[in-house]
C-alpha cells in the first residue's frame, strides 16, 4: 500500500470526517434554507405581477452568500478536530499521510463545494418557486443561474472564491483557537497595512494623490498612442495580477497550508 497516497484509504478517511461533521453541517444548512423560505415568502407575497423576476435576482444573491459564507465557514473548521492535543493526538493516530490529511478537507471545501452547492441550491429554488406560484398564482419561472449570468461572471467569482479559500484553509490549520475570527481579523491588519503602505509610496513618488494616475495632467500622450498604450498597460496590467492573486498566492498559501499540517505531526 502506498504509504503517501492511497484512493481507498484517503475515501475511508472523508467518511470519517463527514461523519465527525455531518450533524453541524445539517444544521447549518438547514437554517440557511429555513432563512431563504421566509425570505422567498414574502417576496412572492409582495412582489407584484410583471416583476416575478426579482424571485431569481434573489436566488442568485442567496447562493453566492451560500457559496462563499459556507464554504468559508467549512474551511476554518477543516482542522478543528486537531485544535487541543487531546483531539490531535487522536486524529494523528488515524492511518494516514500527512498528504491525505491535506487533501481530503482541501477537496471538500472547494471542488466538492463549489459542485454541490449549486446543484442543491437550484433544487431548493425549483421547490420554492414551485410552491409560492401555486399558492400566490404567480409565474416565477425556473432559476438558473448560469442563464442569468455569463460564463465570465461565473469563472469570476470561482475565482475569487478560491483566492479567499486558500486564505482561510491555511488560518483553519495556523490558528488553534477561533480561526475564523482570526483570519479575518489577519485580513483586516493585512488589507490596512496593504492601503499604507500603497498611499505612502505613490505620495513620494508623485507627491501627492492628486497627481497619481493616468488622469493625471504630469502625464502627457499623443493622442494617436494614448488609446493603444492604455488598452495594452491594461490588458497586461490585468493578467499580471490575476496569475499574481489567482494562481501564485492560492499555490503559496496551500503550500504553507501543507507544511502546517506537517508541523502538527512533529
Amino acid at each position: 500500500m502506498n504509504q503517501t497516497f492511497d484512493i481507498n484509504r484517503t475515501m475511508l478517511y472523508a467518511r470519517l470526517k463527514f461523519a465527525q461533521n455531518k450533524k453541524m453541517l445539517l444544521i447549518a444548512l438547514g437554517g440557511f434554507f429555513g432563512l431563504i423560505f421566509i425570505i422567498t415568502f414574502f417576496i412572492a407575497f409582495a412582489v407584484n405581477a410583471g416583476n416575478e423576476g426579482l424571485m431569481n435576482g434573489f436566488h442568485g444573491v442567496a447562493m453566492v452568500i451560500l457559496l462563499f459564507g459556507g464554504g468559508l465557514w467549512i474551511t476554518g473548521r477543516s482542522y478543528q478536530d486537531m485544535n487541543s492535543p487531546q483531539k490531535a493526538l487522536s486524529q494523528l493516530m488515524l492511518p494516514v499521510s500527512n498528504v491525505e490529511r491535506f487533501v481530503v478537507p482541501l477537496f471538500s471545501s472547494t471542488i466538492l463545494w463549489m459542485v454541490i452547492i449549486p446543484i442543491l441550491y437550484h433544487l431548493v429554488a425549483f421547490l420554492l418557486n414551485g410552491m409560492w406560484g401555486i399558492m400566490f398564482g404567480k409565474d416565477f419561472g425556473f432559476f438558473n443561474l448560469f442563464d442569468a449570468t455569463s460564463a465570465e461572471q461565473i469563472g469570476d467569482v470561482l475565482k475569487a472564491f478560491v483566492v479567499v479559500h486558500s486564505v482561510f484553509f491555511l488560518g483553519g490549520i495556523a490558528f488553534k483557537r477561533y480561526p475564523i475570527a482570526k483570519t479575518f481579523l489577519s485580513l483586516f491588519i493585512v488589507q490596512f497595512g496593504w492601503t499604507v503602505l500603497s498611499t505612502l509610496t505613490a505620495i513620494i513618488l508623485f507627491g501627492s494623490l492628486s497627481d497619481f494616475g493616468f488622469g493625471s495632467q504630469t502625464m502627457v500622450f499623443d493622442d494617436s498612442l494614448s488609446d493603444v498604450f492604455k488598452e495594452e498597460t491594461f490588458d497586461r496590467f490585468k493578467l499580471i495580477v490575476e496569475m499574481l492573486f489567482v494562481i501564485v498566492v492560492p499555490a503559496t498559501l496551500y503550500t504553507a497550508a501543507f507544511f502546517k499540517v506537517k508541523e502538527r505531526e512533529v
